[in-house]
């Protein structure tokens, strides 16, 4: 099935990456983009505490979501009345990369 979620999860572990796992899907050993079968189940982990580590064999395979406390992102999306603003021009590359590792 090639380098499925779980699998990255678990390089993570062994690589100390701080993660949190919230989800997980079980494709009954279908590939996650070709589903042609049953439908996955879905665990949420955050919910759940009896099902085997995420470093067992036994643990689904299929799809995965995780928090990450080091790779923080976000969106907002807002729309104007008019196709200008007043918004100050967008800082130099290098001035927003400070920081950042």
């Amino acid at each position: 099935m090639g380098n499925t979620g779980i699998e990255r999860i678990r390089e993570m572990i062994a690589k100390n990456i701080p993660h949190k796992p919230v989800w997980v899907l079980d494709t009954h050993g279908e590939d996650v983009l070709n589903i042609r079968e049953k439908a996955p189940d879905i665990y949420r982990l955050l919910d759940l505490t009896n099902l085997p580590a995420i470093t067992s064999p036994n643990h689904p395979r299929g799809g995965i979501n995780f928090y990450r406390s080091d790779d923080v992102s976000a969106t907002a999306y807002f729309y104007l009345n008019k196709p200008s603003n007043s918004l100050p021009l967008l800082a130099d590359k290098k001035l927003r990369m400070l920081g950042v590792e």
